[in-house]
């Protein structure tokens, strides 16, 4: 049983995330779909297999542009000091014709595609980000949804 709530579990599914590999285009990702220019560019860089991190509101708690980026700062420190290759990417709600334009949408977060991470070691830096979600992806698979267990300290979830 999850912890989540369903509609949270939809959002996330629903949601649109970009990687974009050096020197290259923004490559567009969906959960459950596989994505054939992802695993090119996988390939070209000779990783098998990649998550995507966010540093950006925890717990799904709305923070400042000034924490989210200090977060953000000490997620590439971390990667960097661990010598874990990362590209830049962003994720956020879906477009929708006929919207508010941005009106009461949750703001779009900046995410890192770590290279060559494993399911285990993506929802470990999950955790430690404090993040609900990361996305993990194997060449010639599906993007998956990962659910980040909660301490024992946190209770609830969800914005």
């Amino acid at each position: 049983m999850s912890q989540f709530d369903p509609a949270l579990l939809q959002a996330y599914r629903l949601a649109r995330y970009e990687v974009i590999p050096p020197g290259g285009a923004a490559i567009r990702l969906r959960v459950d779909a596989p994505c054939p220019a992802l695993d090119d560019a996988l390939d070209a860089a000779g990783f098998a297999q990649a998550a995507l991190l966010a540093a950006d509101n925890p717990r799904g708690a709305l923070c400042s542009e000034a924490e989210n980026a200090a977060a953000r700062a000490a997620l590439d420190a971390t990667l960097a000091a661990a010598g874990v290759t990362a590209w830049p990417g962003v994720g956020g709600e879906p477009e929708r014709p006929g919207s508010n334009a941005g009106r009461d949408r949750w703001p779009d977060e900046v995410h890192r595609l770590a290279l060559g991470l494993d399911p285990e070691q993506a929802l470990s830096w999950g955790v430690r980000l404090r993040q609900n979600a990361v996305l993990h992806v194997r060449r010639g698979g599906a993007v998956r949804l990962l659910l980040c267990p909660i301490g024992d300290d946190e209770s609830t979830r969800g914005r």
